[in-house]
């Protein structure tokens, strides 16, 4: 009985508590544009979100991020990170930092923002 309770008890562990994570700063260029990862928005850079990296039973599809980071008169800049991380090989396979760096629309380049309605 004791050893069946003990198998159950790690199988537990083992499903709920194998998932591994890294937190990301990401930063952009120019400063303070606004950060989503996977549709949530994260608010103005710079700021940090915890990304998975890793978990039993989940594809690759799971570690997956899409970042897009927006500001008026620029264009928005996304990218996309994916952790090959295998049954928790690499815990940490993000960089520390992620700098965004989105590029000026030409249109917004002779108006003055400040006289726009």
């Amino acid at each position: 009985m004791r050893k069946r309770l003990t198998h159950t008890l790690l199988g537990c562990v083992l499903i709920v508590g194998c998932t591994t994570h890294q937190t990301v700063r990401f930063e952009t260029v120019p400063e303070k544009a606004y950060v989503a990862v996977n549709g949530v928005p994260l608010g103005q850079a710079p700021v940090s979100s915890k990304l998975l990296t890793d978990a039993m039973f989940t594809g690759f599809g799971a570690r997956r991020h899409t970042i897009v980071a927006e500001k008026e008169c620029f264009e928005d800049e996304t990218i996309i990170i994916q952790s090959k991380s295998i049954f928790f090989s690499n815990p940490e396979p993000f960089p520390e930092t992620i700098t965004l760096r989105l590029k000026s629309k030409s249109q917004c380049n002779d108006e003055d923002p400040s006289t726009s309605p």
